[in-house]
């Protein structure tokens, strides 16, 4: 088979750098609707997220202005974040907002502060994100009791690479039942697949490739395997944001 595709199939996504206007313009909002604002340490996962909320916003001093969000014990924890480099990241409306600060407590007023130093960055908050496969996400599907390694993976479907020789056993419009997907060592059942496309393939030359493409579409999913696919596929895809613009530069 071919190596994978070089082209990033979520290029478009990724954060794009935000002007200082409109910083100015949307963290002023973010401030008035009191937005959450999410904390977490340089190299560390998802579960080490601290939930703050932004409560004003000081545009000439480059200020945003937090206080933690929660319980009321909750807010009484001292937060482990306090004169550390952290990453946050600010959902609003249809984007998330995401840059680099450090996180400090104001002597006078108590409150916690992050100095708005570095490049603010916005991509599209995702609900069906196509994650390419790759050193940290790795995705396998068995269907009609054979395993493919996927090239990538929404919460909708995946695309793999088949042998040509398997043509036909794979035409599009076949409904496949009892699939298994494995997604970063965790297994969902698929109850129904769909062959959705099916595409041959050339190498750099223009040459057709002994070897196909496929989309996968999941049907028939429960409730609670979807909602646990979009949650699993969106965090995975923000690690990768992550480390794309932070850690590969």
């Amino acid at each position: 088979m071919s190596n994978k595709s070089h082209k990033d199939p979520n290029k478009k996504h990724y954060f794009t750098t935000v002007s200082i206007e409109e910083t100015q313009q949307v963290f002023a909002k973010i401030a008035q609707q009191n937005c959450e604002i999410h904390l977490w340490k340089k190299g560390h996962e998802e579960e080490d997220i601290e939930v703050f909320e932004v409560f004003n916003y000081l545009p000439l001093r480059k200020r945003l202005l937090l206080r933690k969000k929660g319980s009321l014990l909750i807010k009484l924890i001292p937060t482990t974040l306090l004169n550390e480099n952290i990453f946050f990241k600010i959902p609003y409306e249809k984007f998330n907002y995401l840059s680099t600060g450090i996180l400090l407590k104001d002597d006078e007023t108590k409150e916690y502060v992050i100095n708005l130093c570095n490049e603010v960055f916005k991509g599209q908050q995702r609900t069906n994100y196509r994650l390419a496969t790759g050193p940290h996400i790795t995705v396998q599907f068995k269907m009609d009791e054979t395993v493919f390694e996927a090239l990538d993976i929404s919460a909708g479907g995946i695309s793999t690479i088949i042998p040509i020789t398997e043509k036909e056993r794979f035409k599009k419009g076949r409904i496949i039942e009892g699939c298994i997907l494995r997604f970063n060592k965790k297994n969902y059942d698929i109850p129904k697949a769909l062959i959705a496309g099916v595409w041959e393939q050339k190498d750099r030359d223009g040459d057709i490739l002994p070897e196909l493409k496929i989309g996968v579409q999941f049907l028939d999913l429960t409730k609670e395997v979807e909602e646990s696919l979009v949650q699993h596929v969106n965090s995975e895809a923000r690690g990768e944001e992550i480390r794309k613009k932070f850690f590969m530069k």
